[in-house]
């Protein structure tokens, strides 16, 4: 080996130590003893590779495809919405597997990421995506078991995810200031109740108490927007009073628009809902009004979003080339989508659905695009690429 591949080798290896100690020290745990790290080496296992390249944000796609097929069933575009389904279901299998091995192999290492400040809130998406493919299911199978087996399994992940996440955020000894702690995936706080709650809502009647599932809904529904409130908040000072360089302007911004999009969404289905259900019935006016506001706040985004990302790309000159954050900006757009279109009709108010129907096919093209630039990077997402080019790219996924 040469000696320049020597010295990255352990320049990673003493990088990767450091950062797993200081990960200690802010759970406040184990800070004073080294965590003995498995050299990398060319001839480790295959298996091994790919625990190490599993990113915590994985199941974004999942999100993304689910949430794309939805809104083209939606608008009665069944063939679309079925590739799409098919496509979402072996995903949705690989990355389990895929994410079996890191809890395998370096449990410790998977479980410090998922509380990181950076990469913990991105975990959630495994409950955004598994109730984003239950929904898929529940709308275009007869498979409403299957549908609410996925709540049920999403509602738990999402107790524990939750749960754990802030706890150590808040007794945490390292905290990082609100510029390097914070961006738009925090946001997948309001995405993941939010899906539960309109996976719930569709797959109520398969429970004995299925007033008890709607009520649950209607929760999660009203937490989901209180979290919105406080963490936009957070920002927006973020946005307006730190200086943001053009790295920092990431796609996972693009999730402002998409929490208040899904939000809508879940109000829109409540409100049809409260027809059926007395439990919802002397609330429909609140919830319209609420489903009002977030869906003015989705649309508001949308201009400001475009032209940051512009600047980030034309002026700050940041490379276009793939990241796992760009299934962040396909995910609010199929969700826009699928929102103003049951937003449209909890409200009767037909003169909104031209919208969905432009929106559906910039959201199609966008999740092609990505996918095509996903799909010539694979074998590098995958981890099986030369060591020296990784580094020569700057190992950018």
């Amino acid at each position: 080996m040469p000696v320049s591949s020597i010295v990255s080798s352990g320049r990673a290896q003493l990088k990767l130590t450091l950062n797993l100690r200081n990960c200690s020290a802010f759970l406040g745990v184990g800070a004073d003893r080294p965590i003995k790290i498995a050299p990398v080496t060319a001839s480790r296992p295959v298996l091994v590779k790919l625990a190490d390249n599993y990113p915590h944000g994985a199941f974004a796609f999942v999100m993304a495809t689910g949430i794309v097929s939805i809104a083209a069933a939606s608008l009665g575009h069944g063939r679309i919405a079925a590739i799409l389904l098919a496509i979402n279901v072996i995903a949705f299998a690989l990355l389990w597997l895929w994410m079996l091995l890191p809890l395998t192999f370096h449990p410790l290492r998977f479980l410090l990421d998922a509380t990181d400040f950076r990469r913990g809130p991105s975990a959630l998406t495994i409950v955004a995506g598994t109730s984003v493919l239950g929904e898929q299911i529940s709308l275009l199978t007869s498979h409403h078991k299957i549908a609410a087996v996925l709540w049920l399994g999403a509602s738990a992940l999402w107790v524990g995810l939750i749960y754990c996440g802030f706890a150590q955020a808040t007794v945490g000894v390292l905290k990082p200031r609100l510029r390097a702690g914070l961006d738009g995936s925090w946001l997948l706080a309001v995405v993941a109740p939010q899906s539960l709650a309109t996976l719930g809502i569709r797959v109520a009647d398969v429970f004995p108490a299925p007033e008890a599932v709607i009520f649950a809904s209607l929760c999660l529904f009203l937490l989901g927007g209180i979290f919105y409130f406080i963490i936009i908040t957070l920002i927006f000072c973020r946005w307006l009073f730190e200086p943001m360089t053009p790295e920092e302007l990431t796609p996972s911004y693009w999730i402002n628009m998409g929490a208040a999009a899904i939000t809508t969404l879940a109000g829109a289905q409540l409100a049809v809902a409260a027809d059926l259900y007395p439990l919802l019935a002397g609330l429909r006016g609140f919830i319209v009004g609420g489903t009002v506001l977030f869906w003015a706040l989705a649309s508001w985004w949308i201009p400001l979003l475009i032209v940051v990302m512009t600047w980030r790309h034309a002026i700050g000159r940041v490379k276009l080339s793939y990241e796992l954050e760009y299934w962040s900006m396909v995910f609010p757009l199929g969700m826009y989508t699928a929102a103003t279109s049951s937003f449209a009709q909890a409200v009767v108010a037909d003169f909104l659905n031209v919208i969905p129907r432009v929106f559906l096919w910039v959201a199609v093209a966008a999740w092609c695009v990505v996918f095509v630039a996903m799909m010539t990077r694979l074998p590098r997402l995958l981890g099986v690429v030369n060591a020296r080019a990784r580094h020569r790219d700057g190992d950018k996924l």
